[in-house]
Protein backbone atom coordinates (compact mmCIF):
# COMPACT_ATOMS: atom_id res chain seq x y z
CA UNK A 1 0.00 0.00 0.00
CA UNK A 2 2.80 2.30 1.07
CA UNK A 3 4.52 1.25 -2.43
CA UNK A 4 1.35 2.45 -4.32
CA UNK A 5 1.29 5.86 -2.97
CA UNK A 6 4.84 6.45 -3.50
CA UNK A 7 4.72 6.00 -6.72
CA UNK A 8 1.25 8.44 -7.24
CA UNK A 9 3.32 11.07 -5.20
CA UNK A 10 6.18 10.64 -7.73
CA UNK A 11 3.51 11.19 -10.38
CA UNK A 12 2.30 14.21 -9.10
CA UNK A 13 5.62 15.84 -8.25
CA UNK A 14 6.83 14.93 -11.73
CA UNK A 15 3.30 16.51 -13.36
CA UNK A 16 3.98 19.34 -10.96
CA UNK A 17 7.60 20.21 -12.69
CA UNK A 18 6.20 20.22 -15.87
CA UNK A 19 3.66 22.37 -15.07
CA UNK A 20 5.96 24.98 -13.25
CA UNK A 21 7.14 25.03 -16.98
CA UNK A 22 4.09 26.22 -19.01
CA UNK A 23 4.58 29.57 -18.46
CA UNK A 24 7.82 29.58 -20.65
CA UNK A 25 6.03 30.22 -23.90
CA UNK A 26 3.89 33.24 -22.93
CA UNK A 27 7.16 34.98 -21.34
CA UNK A 28 8.78 34.75 -24.73
CA UNK A 29 6.08 36.24 -26.31
CA UNK A 30 6.27 38.98 -24.12
CA UNK A 31 9.78 39.11 -24.51
CA UNK A 32 9.44 39.61 -28.06
CA UNK A 33 6.62 41.91 -28.04
CA UNK A 34 8.47 44.39 -25.58
CA UNK A 35 11.71 44.41 -27.56
CA UNK A 36 9.84 45.09 -31.06
CA UNK A 37 8.43 48.08 -28.80
CA UNK A 38 11.23 48.77 -27.97
CA UNK A 39 13.16 48.91 -31.30
CA UNK A 40 10.51 50.66 -32.91
CA UNK A 41 10.82 48.81 -36.36
CA UNK A 42 8.94 51.16 -39.02
CA UNK A 43 6.88 49.39 -41.65
CA UNK A 44 5.84 45.79 -41.71
CA UNK A 45 8.00 42.69 -42.99
CA UNK A 46 6.30 39.79 -44.78
CA UNK A 47 8.45 37.16 -46.38
CA UNK A 48 6.50 34.63 -48.44
CA UNK A 49 8.96 31.85 -47.62
CA UNK A 50 8.77 32.32 -43.90
CA UNK A 51 4.83 32.59 -44.48
CA UNK A 52 4.92 29.09 -46.43
CA UNK A 53 6.91 27.20 -44.12
CA UNK A 54 4.81 28.35 -40.84
CA UNK A 55 1.85 27.63 -42.36
CA UNK A 56 2.76 24.02 -43.33
CA UNK A 57 4.24 23.60 -39.81
CA UNK A 58 1.32 24.85 -38.11
CA UNK A 59 -1.64 24.00 -40.33
CA UNK A 60 -1.06 21.49 -42.57
CA UNK A 61 1.21 19.03 -40.44
CA UNK A 62 -1.58 19.45 -37.83
CA UNK A 63 -4.39 18.59 -40.29
CA UNK A 64 -1.80 15.25 -41.63
CA UNK A 65 -1.52 14.41 -37.45
CA UNK A 66 -5.42 14.50 -36.80
CA UNK A 67 -6.23 12.42 -39.94
CA UNK A 68 -3.60 10.20 -39.00
CA UNK A 69 -4.92 9.74 -35.49
CA UNK A 70 -8.63 9.71 -37.03
CA UNK A 71 -7.95 7.55 -39.58
CA UNK A 72 -6.48 4.91 -37.41
CA UNK A 73 -9.68 5.16 -35.13
CA UNK A 74 -12.08 4.18 -38.45
CA UNK A 75 -9.94 1.40 -39.19
CA UNK A 76 -10.60 -0.09 -35.81
CA UNK A 77 -14.26 1.12 -35.09
CA UNK A 78 -15.38 1.33 -38.97
CA UNK A 79 -17.43 4.91 -38.44
CA UNK A 80 -18.34 7.27 -41.32
CA UNK A 81 -17.99 9.55 -39.14
CA UNK A 82 -14.37 9.19 -38.42
CA UNK A 83 -13.72 9.08 -42.09
CA UNK A 84 -15.36 12.45 -43.00
CA UNK A 85 -13.70 14.07 -39.78
CA UNK A 86 -10.41 13.30 -41.21
CA UNK A 87 -11.57 13.88 -44.84
CA UNK A 88 -12.34 17.93 -43.13
CA UNK A 89 -8.80 18.16 -41.61
CA UNK A 90 -7.19 16.75 -45.14
CA UNK A 91 -9.38 19.26 -46.72
CA UNK A 92 -8.66 22.23 -44.42
CA UNK A 93 -4.48 21.58 -44.31
CA UNK A 94 -4.39 21.33 -48.18
CA UNK A 95 -6.30 24.39 -48.60
CA UNK A 96 -3.84 26.14 -46.55
CA UNK A 97 -1.09 25.13 -47.86
CA UNK A 98 -2.26 26.01 -51.52
CA UNK A 99 -3.44 29.28 -50.37
CA UNK A 100 -0.46 30.45 -49.07
CA UNK A 101 1.54 29.50 -51.93
CA UNK A 102 -0.58 31.21 -54.40
CA UNK A 103 -0.03 34.46 -51.99
CA UNK A 104 2.52 36.39 -53.88
CA UNK A 105 0.60 35.60 -57.24
CA UNK A 106 -2.95 36.74 -56.41
CA UNK A 107 -4.15 37.76 -52.78
CA UNK A 108 -8.02 37.30 -53.87
CA UNK A 109 -7.16 33.78 -54.75
CA UNK A 110 -5.50 32.99 -51.82
CA UNK A 111 -8.42 33.88 -50.07
CA UNK A 112 -10.88 31.94 -52.01
CA UNK A 113 -8.69 28.78 -51.79
CA UNK A 114 -8.65 29.42 -48.41
CA UNK A 115 -12.00 29.94 -47.68
CA UNK A 116 -13.35 27.22 -49.81
CA UNK A 117 -11.06 24.54 -48.11
CA UNK A 118 -12.96 26.25 -44.84
CA UNK A 119 -16.13 25.75 -46.18
CA UNK A 120 -15.85 22.50 -47.75
CA UNK A 121 -14.25 20.95 -44.02
CA UNK A 122 -16.77 22.35 -42.24
CA UNK A 123 -19.20 20.81 -44.24
CA UNK A 124 -17.27 16.70 -43.79
CA UNK A 125 -17.34 18.49 -39.86
CA UNK A 126 -21.02 19.01 -39.93
CA UNK A 127 -21.30 15.64 -41.68
CA UNK A 128 -19.30 13.70 -39.48
CA UNK A 129 -21.73 14.84 -36.42
CA UNK A 130 -25.30 14.18 -38.42
CA UNK A 131 -24.41 10.72 -40.12
CA UNK A 132 -23.83 8.96 -36.01
CA UNK A 133 -27.17 10.40 -35.15
CA UNK A 134 -28.84 9.11 -38.14
CA UNK A 135 -27.57 5.50 -38.69
CA UNK A 136 -25.72 3.13 -36.57
CA UNK A 137 -23.96 1.29 -39.12
CA UNK A 138 -20.39 0.49 -39.93
CA UNK A 139 -18.30 0.20 -42.43
CA UNK A 140 -17.57 -3.77 -43.13
CA UNK A 141 -14.11 -2.98 -44.97
CA UNK A 142 -12.36 0.34 -43.96
CA UNK A 143 -9.30 -0.38 -45.63
CA UNK A 144 -10.93 -0.11 -48.66
CA UNK A 145 -12.75 3.05 -47.99
CA UNK A 146 -10.18 4.89 -46.11
CA UNK A 147 -7.46 5.29 -49.25
CA UNK A 148 -10.58 5.94 -51.33
CA UNK A 149 -11.71 8.58 -48.87
CA UNK A 150 -8.24 10.20 -49.03
CA UNK A 151 -7.74 10.33 -52.54
CA UNK A 152 -5.73 7.15 -52.95
CA UNK A 153 -3.36 8.11 -49.71
CA UNK A 154 -1.88 11.99 -51.01
CA UNK A 155 2.00 11.42 -51.31
CA UNK A 156 3.99 11.57 -48.02
CA UNK A 157 1.00 9.64 -45.56
CA UNK A 158 2.61 7.21 -43.87
CA UNK A 159 0.91 3.72 -44.47
CA UNK A 160 -1.20 3.54 -41.24
CA UNK A 161 -2.82 6.98 -41.95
Amino acid sequence: MAETCAKKGDVSEGLNKKLHLTWLPQAGLMAAVIALKIFDIPGSYESPHLQMALNFVTRTLACLLIACLVGRRFLIQGAPGFLLLGCGALIWGTAGFIGTGITSKDANLSVTITNIGAWLSSLCYLLSTILPLKSKQRIRRPGWWLPAARGSKLPGLPPGC
